[in-house]
């Protein structure tokens, strides 16, 4: 192993891991165990697997995004043998836990500052939301307008690299030209955004799918469930469908389409034969071939069908899980997925992947369910759910990766979403340890996936896998007043008879997405009157938020509160989207958002994750040094052996890399 450590101190560290050596392609090759001076770092000292030269021309690099890693959770699972994957990465590659999100803990603008290399304040995409005043009306964007930087892969392009990205819409719409982005509607990013209000009854800013529909029906009332009644099939329209005897219900689908606008919203029948008690889906008016069948507790396979749009019919796909049936009793419960558009064209170049339609795996929106129904499913069938969306992700990184690429990049924000939707579940009552054991699978289902994908890649590829945050399980969340609760207790945000923020009358208010960000009035201050009020209503917030205790512990609150113009050491610069930054300790700043990225307890922690593997990586080497977002851009390119996107800020991860990569300062 390599490390900047005294070799006393390496000899004294505590080594833990017996595990499984891999191969090149990721496959169990052999297992031993030996003494390690790092945690993780156990196991036989293979060769490298690359077999590419480094430094040739034809260098290739595969970038990662994983959302919401914990460094903690991967020690340990490694140490028990459920991520061999991951543990592989580290023996044979470089990484740190020491990965900082100085800006407000949220993905987008974390990930975009890694990919373009700029801090938020030069690339803008702080927020999704934007306001010509500074409070309401809000208006939301694609982050690919916002950003006013340049990625990697755009870089790369204008610098002859051939170019491919799965699954990063929030660069849509992509300057891209000449190579391959697949970024839609359909995949799971949390920011595919479209010009249109913020809505404000649902809390969160409206989503654009192509297509989406997820439905939790069942025969007996339940909050989130949509009613159905099983009736005698001869009573009902599916008694056309051919099948004598049985029972029927009919599945009205609800679709959200900010999009494409429904003209006809799809209706699917559940048809229950009394004879063999096999279960159809059909479809409703169309009783001559059923799409599919399904067993109690089981996915069905996938199930076809088209959805009138004004845009024309779109080609969709689904499954569909039985949750429970009794016929005796005329009871049943089960859930629809969401529908994914077979294709949805977001895709450069326009005419996207042909070979896509060949694939039986599809694109889900799980963004959708995570954020919706799925939440009162249990812990399995939301796993099994995200699976279905890996598999297609898996399916089209086989099928790109057959193409000429200098350059791939995969994002999957898959397990964020788990870990959000464990989240729920903790706090509608499931408990910690059925709830850790929920999440452990997850990770254990990703490494499964890194080793599938790492598989794929050409042997001499350099991988750089990054997560721009973890987060704080709800478990070891302390409550504390909201931002809002504080600036109303200094008597500086009112509110309205109806429980509305009195913009109005009130001196300090959130700002949009109002996660660390503060506004006060008047927001423009174009004469000098009112730069005066404004001035005195910034500093009155700042002494508020600045002196605010936790009544139970007499902790602050906030561990960091700035004006606009004195955060430009955490990335904040530039014309101003907020007037007061203010962000909590981890403990008290919720799962992730307005938080410093410090290690919390236990297994929790904000900071991020880097590990890298190849030819042009040194081997057995943990960073113990801070590395920011910004650093990841400046890396990649200097292993594509091109320069940095125009607006990079970051430094090479030089002491990551083998010797004879330092050596290209």
């Amino acid at each position: 192993m390599q490390d900047d450590k005294s070799p006393a101190k390496q000899i004294s560290r505590k080594t833990f891991l017996s595990t499984t050596a891999f191969g090149p392609a990721g496959l169990a090759s052999g297992a031993g165990t030996v003494s390690a001076a790092d945690p993780i770092m156990s196991g036989p000292a293979t060769a490298p697997s690359a077999t590419g030269q480094s430094g040739s021309s034809g260098r290739k690099v595969c970038a990662i995004v994983i959302g919401s890693l914990r460094y903690p959770v991967i020690e340990r699972l490694v140490k028990e043998g459920r991520m061999p994957v991951f543990g592989q990465l580290m023996r044979e590659g470089a990484w740190t836990s020491e990965f900082l999100n100085l800006c407000i803990n949220k993905s987008h603008a974390a990930v975009i500052s890694a990919l373009t290399g700029a801090t938020t304040g030069t690339h803008r995409a702080i927020t999704i939301l934007r306001s010509e005043n500074g409070k309401p009306p809000l208006r939301q964007d694609l982050l690919g307008n916002i950003c006013q930087s340049e990625f990697l892969w755009d870089a790369a392009e204008r610098q002859g690299k051939k170019v491919t990205v799965l699954n990063f819409p929030d660069s849509w719409p992509p300057k891209i030209r000449k190579g391959i982005l697949i970024g839609g509607a359909s995949l799971n990013v949390n920011a595919t955004l479209y010009e249109g209000p913020y809505d404000r009854s649902m809390g969160y800013p409206v989503f654009r799918y192509t297509l989406a529909a997820d439905e939790i029906f069942s025969t007996t009332p339940e909050k989130g469930w949509s009613p159905v009644t099983l009736v005698p099939l001869a009573q009902s329209e599916a008694s056309h469908s051919g099948i004598r005897d049985g029972l029927a219900a009919r599945l009205p689908l609800s679709c959200v389409t900010p999009e494409y606008e429904i003209l006809q919203k799809p209706v699917l029948w559940m048809v229950v034969s009394q004879a063999d008690q096999q279960v159809s889906i059909c479809e409703d008016t169309k009783w001559d071939r059923p799409l599919g069948t399904v067993e109690v507790g089981q996915w069905s396979g996938r199930l076809d069908l088209a959805v009138s749009t004004v845009r024309g019919m779109m080609p969709v796909a689904f499954k569909v899980k039985l949750l429970d049936l009794n016929t005796a009793l005329s009871r049943a419960r089960l859930y629809v997925s969401p529908l994914g558009a077979v294709s949805d064209q977001r895709t450069v170049p326009a005419e996207g992947i042909p070979e896509f339609q060949e694939l039986r795996s599809f694109p889900i929106a799980t963004s959708v369910v995570m954020n919706r129904a799925a939440n009162l499913l249990d812990p399995e069938s939301q796993r099994e759910l995200l699976q279905m969306g890996v598999d297609w992700y898996l399916d089209a990184s086989e099928t790109l990766l057959k193409r000429p690429f200098d350059l791939f990049v995969y994002n999957s924000n898959d397990l964020d979403w788990g870990e959000h939707a464990i989240g729920a579940h903790y706090r509608r009552g499931l408990s910690r340890e059925e709830c850790v054991k929920a999440v452990d699978n997850l990770y254990a289902d990703l490494d499964r996936q890194m080793g599938r994908l790492l598989a794929m890649l050409p042997a001499d590829t350099n991988i750089l896998l990054m997560s721009p945050h973890g987060i704080i399980c709800p478990w070891d969340t302390k409550g504390s007043k909201s931002t809002d609760q504080v600036l109303a207790e200094a008597g500086l945000l009112v509110r309205t008879s109806s429980g509305e923020v009195d913009y109005e009358h009130s001196l300090a208010y959130p700002a949009p997405e109002g996660e660390g960000l503060v506004n006060v009035r008047p927001w423009l201050a174009d004469t000098s009157a009112k730069a005066e009020e404004r001035e005195r209503n910034v500093q009155k917030a700042l002494a508020a938020l600045s002196s605010a205790t936790d009544s139970k512990t007499g902790e602050r609150i906030f561990s960091v509160v700035l004006p606009w113009e004195a955060a430009a050491p955490f990335g904040l610069h530039g014309e101003k989207q907020a007037d007061i930054v203010a962000m909590k300790p981890a403990l008290y700043g919720g799962i992730h958002g307005p938080c410093y990225p410090l290690t919390a307890n236990a297994e929790n922690t904000l900071k991020g994750v880097v590990m890298c593997r190849g030819p042009a990586i040194r081997r057995g080497f943990r960073e113990h040094r801070p590395v920011f977002m910004e650093d990841i851009a400046s890396t990649l390119a200097h292993l594509l052996d091109i320069e940095p996107p125009a607006d990079s800020e970051g430094k090479v991860l030089h002491r990551m890399l083998e010797s004879r990569e330092r050596s290209r300062r």
